[in-house]
C-alpha cells in the first residue's frame, strides 16, 4: 500500500547535504526520515570516495590514504562525509534520547501542557539560549510566554515540571516560584521578540 510519500532524488539528498554543511542548525528543519535517507546518500557516496582513493593508492604507491581523504571530493570529501554522517548520527540519537526522556514523565506532561503545548515547550527551550546560564529566569519567561498561547494550566504544575524534566538545564539551581507579573518585567519584554519569532518559527516548522 502506498504511503503517499515520494523517495528523494539524489540531487535532492545532496543538495540538502549542503545545506546543512553550510548551516549546521538547519538539521533542526529536516525530519527524522529525511534524515536518514541522507545518511543512505552519504554511506553510497563515502563508498565511492573509497572506492576512488584504493584505486589512487594502487596506481600512485607512494601516496597515502590521508591525503586523498582530503583531497578526493565531487561536493564533498571523505572526512567531509565522515564529519556530517557523525553530526547527523549525533542529532538523531539526541533526538531519541529526548524521546525516551518524554516517556519518563507522561503523568506530569498531560497535567502542564495542552495538546502541541509540550512540543512547542520543547522547541523553545532548544533554541532560545538567551537566558541559558540563568535558568531559573529563562523557565519563568517561558511560562509567561506560552501561559498566553493557553498552554498551561496553572504556575504550580509547570514548576513540578521544571523540576523533573529540565534538572539537568537547572544546574543544581532551585525553581520553586514564579513572580506574579513577571510579563510586566522589562527582561521579559527584552526577550519577547525573540520567542515569538521562534514560536512562529516552530508553526511553520511542525507543518512540514
Amino acid at each position: 500500500m502506498s504511503t503517499g510519500y515520494t523517495k528523494p532524488q539524489w540531487h535532492e539528498l545532496r543538495e540538502d547535504l549542503k545545506l546543512i554543511a553550510e548551516l549546521p542548525e538547519r538539521i533542526n528543519e529536516y525530519k527524522r526520515t529525511r534524515l536518514l535517507e541522507i545518511l543512505v546518500y552519504i554511506d553510497q557516496e563515502r563508498e565511492n570516495r573509497l572506492i576512488h582513493i584504493y584505486h589512487l593508492l594502487d596506481v600512485q604507491p607512494g601516496s597515502t590514504f590521508e591525503h586523498w581523504a582530503e583531497n578526493v571530493s565531487s561536493v564533498f570529501n571523505l572526512n567531509q562525509l565522515n564529519a556530517l554522517k557523525d553530526f547527523i548520527i549525533n542529532h538523531l540519537n539526541i533526538k531519541r534520547a529526548q524521546r525516551s526522556k518524554d516517556q519518563e514523565h507522561p503523568e506530569i506532561i498531560t497535567q502542564v501542557f495542552k495538546t502541541g503545548g509540550f512540543e512547542v515547550f520543547n522547541y523553545l527551550d532548544e533554541h532560545f539560549t538567551a537566558l541559558n546560564n540563568i535558568p531559573t529566569i529563562k523557565y519563568t519567561v517561558l511560562y509567561f510566554f506560552l501561559e498566553g498561547k493557553h498552554v498551561y494550566p496553572n504556575k504550580s504544575k509547570f514548576i513540578v515540571f521544571v523540576q523533573s524534566y529540565c534538572k539537568n538545564s537547572l544546574k543544581d539551581r532551585t525553581f520553586s516560584k514564579i513572580e506574579s507579573d513577571y510579563n510586566t518585567h522589562p527582561n521579559f519584554k527584552n526577550h519577547k521578540p525573540k520567542l515569538t519569532s521562534l514560536y512562529y518559527e516552530y508553526l511553520e516548522t511542525s507543518k512540514s
